[in-house]
């Protein structure tokens, strides 16, 4: 077992152990109910059910650690013991003035340690309070859309805890869902997390959403303790919004977007941060990751610089080969917009709702570096980010990679959204990896899928123009298991048609028919629908309403 695992195991196991207690007993009692998982202490691990990508979380901001055993936890394909990736988080860099001088300091907050596998953060929501708070377990717990309700935002088993917390709280009756990058918001009031408050609907927006909200404020669960810490001038002030996009269909099954919103609690502004993922990455085969894990390769992906994208593979020195081993890329698939003053970033913008790529900071640093060089000081670790180098692969190791975007400024209030892409693919010459442009030609194309998905059709999925009144179209029942009806008011008879696609835009239903003015109502036979979230769209002539609806298993 290599050194970093130890000290996971002595770190995160107790941490989870020592918050067992926090589970109430109901917990443990659950039977005869159509659900995935409970909650498993106030440090809530994880593991997902729908993607070809096996992954576990912890809800203070750690993905793919597998704390109850004690090991890495991302596998692809789901089932196989094929390892990718150890453990991973962000970290986040900021300056700002130190207590009680004028002089700047240099500050980076973590959510994954590599050399102690720590994060920084816990659970919950600063308003609560900024300590820990064990008592809040259900509700800061990590949240899986597929144990919810997708109508009423419930969960399936009354015990879980609070209802769905995103939900589509939107203000104008123009706003919609997914458009413009509008995700739903976050709502912490667990008694408004309803129809009643809420009339639009809880947000779903892929097969299997995985929520979790999470704060820098507890200094008890720094490297360094709380004393030294506060003298320093920690918090930052950060209050993170996480969440895990992740499908089963088959364009998007091997790829999962991690989405963060990251705002500035503090009353201070935060000068010349840096958002910046990490990830530990082991391609090994079980159980011989100690020794596959020595073997890694990582590199910028050059040819195409504005895929914002990284690459790690294996040299399959470790056992690896025959097996299978691909690639995986990480690609910085959203980053902050700022302000631009003179030679200097500033602010950053909030004059739009959304932004395209080109407006964007984009992927500004990548490095890489071995276990044995794991960086431990503050300075060191914003300087490291801050470099806005991207280095290159520097042959096999025991590899950590970072990326990061930056530098921009944080008002009091500002909220810096960012989201990661991690994408898996099968070599394209058929043998073992090598890292050449030409082997990674499968793993380029679902990369420049997968963002044509997250800014065209994921984003476009609701058309913008529609003619017709959503109150003309009602869908019955919603969820649907077996059939589902739509009943169409149409003012005049035309010619028209019924679309039905799923959540990634792909059809699945389509029927030419002729609308009577009145009511239609239109018979689906969803018997052989995966479960999911899909649309319905009436077209005729320039009349067209769209509608989503869910299917149940």
């Amino acid at each position: 077992m290599k050194k970093t695992t130890r000290l996971i195991v002595c770190s995160l196991l107790f941490i989870v152990l020592f918050h067992a207690n926090a589970i109430s007993s109901d917990d443990t009692a659950k039977s005869g109910n159509s659900i995935q998982r409970e909650s498993t202490g106030f440090f809530d691990l994880q593991h997902n059910t729908v993607s070809n990508i096996e992954f576990y979380m912890i809800n203070n901001g750690i993905f793919g650690f597998n704390a109850a055993q004690g090991k890495g936890g991302v596998y692809w394909p789901r089932g196989s013991m094929n390892q990718y990736i150890f453990a991973g988080g962000l970290w986040f860099g900021a300056q700002k003035f130190r207590p009680d001088t004028a002089l700047m300091r240099k500050y980076v907050v973590i959510s994954y340690n590599p050399s102690n596998g720590r994060s920084w953060f816990v659970p919950g929501r600063a308003e609560n309070g900024n300590d820990a708070d064990p008592d809040e377990t259900k509700k800061y717990r990590n949240y899986f859309s597929t144990d919810f309700n997708k109508a009423t935002g419930s969960p399936l088993n009354p015990s879980d805890g609070p209802n769905w917390p995103i939900w589509d709280a939107s203000v104008n009756d123009g706003d919609t869902l997914r458009k413009n990058r509008y995700f739903g918001n976050y709502i912490n009031d667990e008694s408004t997390r309803n129809t009643g408050s809420n009339p639009k609907g809880p947000a779903f927006i892929s097969e299997e959403d995985v929520f979790s909200t999470y704060k820098d404020t507890d200094l008890t669960y720094y490297d360094g303790g709380e004393d030294k810490r506060k003298q320093e001038g920690y918090p930052l002030g950060l209050q993170v919004n996480q969440t895990i996009y992740s499908w089963g269909s088959e364009d998007m099954k091997d790829m999962i977007i991690i989405r963060y919103e990251i705002e500035n609690i503090s009353d201070e502004v935060l000068y010349d941060c840096w958002f910046a993922p990490l990830f530990d990455v082991d391609i090994a085969r079980e159980p011989n990751i100690s020794i596959g894990a020595k073997n890694d390769r990582v590199k910028y992906y050059e040819a195409d610089t504005t895929l914002n994208t990284c690459i790690a593979w294996t040299d399959t020195d470790g056992g690896e080969a025959g097996y299978g081993f691909g690639y995986i890329g990480f690609t910085l698939l959203e980053s902050p917009t700022v302000i631009e003053s003179g030679d200097s970033a500033i602010f950053i913008r909030n004059d739009k709702i959304s932004y395209d790529l080109d407006e964007q900071l984009g992927l500004v640093t990548f490095r890489n570096w071995a276990s044995q060089e794991d960086i431990l000081d503050d300075e060191n670790r914003y300087n490291y980010i801050a470099m806005g180098i991207r280095g290159d692969d520097m042959g096999p190791d025991d590899r950590k990679l970072l990326f990061a975007t930056g530098p921009f400024h944080m008002r009091p209030g500002d909220v810096a959204k960012a989201a990661v892409m991690i994408t898996f693919a099968n070599t394209a010459n058929g043998g073992e990896a090598d890292g050449s442009d030409d082997d990674l030609e499968k793993l380029i194309t679902k990369i420049r899928r997968g963002i044509v998905y997250y800014y065209e059709d994921l984003l476009s999925s609701v058309e913008n123009n529609l003619s017709g009144n959503e109150s003309d179209l009602s869908i019955s029942p919603n969820p649907a298991v077996n059939h589902a009806t739509l009943s169409l008011n149409m003012l005049n008879p035309s010619s028209g048609r019924v679309e039905i696609a799923n959540v990634i835009g792909q059809p699945i239903y389509r029927n030419e028919t002729e609308f009577t003015s009145g009511l239609n109502k239109i018979n689906i036979n969803t018997s052989s629908f995966p479960a999911g979230i899909y649309f319905v769209n009436i077209i005729s002539g320039n009349f067209r309403i769209q509608k989503q609806f869910v299917v149940a298993r």
